[in-house]
């Protein structure tokens, strides 16, 4: 099979290559994000053999980029890594709680950090 390159508002018609699945798949990791969305249908007039007309639909499907995240969204996704930061040094605590033996100060003031953005954030969710 030949390489085929692919594009923003190509459109592919009755199915899209498999390739064209792939191309928008790997391009989520990059700042082109698209997926194959499937549009309006065309109809065509067709003769069979006996010279008859008859109209056929004809699916049709086209690489469109996604949609940007919207301030909402992106405070979300900054709220989610900033909770797994929080979640991954939760040990510190317990630690100190059962042990005793101090948080670093670098821990304990990135752990601030992280909770007085998620607080910001949150003010800035609209519901």
């Amino acid at each position: 099979m030949t390489q085929q390159n692919f594009y923003e508002n190509q459109i592919f018609e009755q199915e899209y290559p498999q390739e064209a699945a792939k191309f928008c798949n790997n391009s989520q990791m990059t700042e082109n994000r698209f997926h194959i969305a499937e549009i309006d249908p065309i109809t065509r007039d067709e003769q069979d053999e006996e010279g008859n007309t008859t109209a056929k639909t004809i699916r049709r499907f086209q690489i469109v980029r996604n949609a940007e995240p919207t301030t909402n969204e992106l405070n979300e996704r900054r709220i989610s890594e900033l909770e797994y930061y929080l979640n991954s040094t939760d040990w510190y605590a317990v630690r100190y709680a059962e042990t005793g033996i101090e948080i670093p100060n670098d821990i304990k003031t990135a752990r601030q950090a992280a909770r007085d953005e998620i607080s910001a954030l949150r003010e800035q969710i609209i519901p």
